[in-house]
């Protein structure tokens, strides 16, 4: 009886520590993968004139320790766009870049955008544990007198 009381103990013990060293060895992947960074992650437009475009700048910061690439850019609404240069799309550990997201409430060509919008932009990236990220802007459209 006490051999099977010891064997079973020394079984879940091998399975703790292979699960443990696994853990380790995905922790370390990470480490040594690139870590995305957007600030800010949320911007208020403030007030915007039905006609007029808004622009702000998001920074896109590698924090981890391997070549962040950018994958995609999308965003949730075609009166918002999100553009970055080609060349900037890699971004190396400790570097940045930048995306310039523009809102043009008068892009559907109707009064649907007026009042308190919010707006999203997708960023997709290469990094393991944010593969995609968003950034919010909100904007208080009003029509022109």
């Amino acid at each position: 009886m006490k051999k099977w009381i010891l064997f079973t103990i020394l079984v879940i013990a091998v399975a703790a520590l292979a699960g443990i060293g696994k853990l380790l060895l995905e922790r370390q992947g990470v480490a040594d993968a690139p870590s995305i960074q957007v600030t800010p992650a949320s911007y208020d437009f403030g007030a915007v004139i039905y006609g007029d475009v808004a622009t702000h700048t998001l920074r896109v910061t590698n924090t981890g320790a391997a070549p962040l690439i950018i994958q995609r850019l999308s965003t949730s609404c075609g009166c918002t766009k999100a553009l970055m240069d080609e060349s900037a799309k890699t971004i190396l550990p400790g570097g940045e870049s930048m995306i310039t997201v523009t809102f043009d409430p008068a892009v559907h060509k109707d009064d649907s955008d007026v009042g308190d919008i919010v707006r999203v932009v997708y960023i997709r990236s290469n990094d393991p544990i944010h593969p995609e990220v968003e950034a919010e802007f909100k904007a208080f459209v009003v029509k022109k007198q």
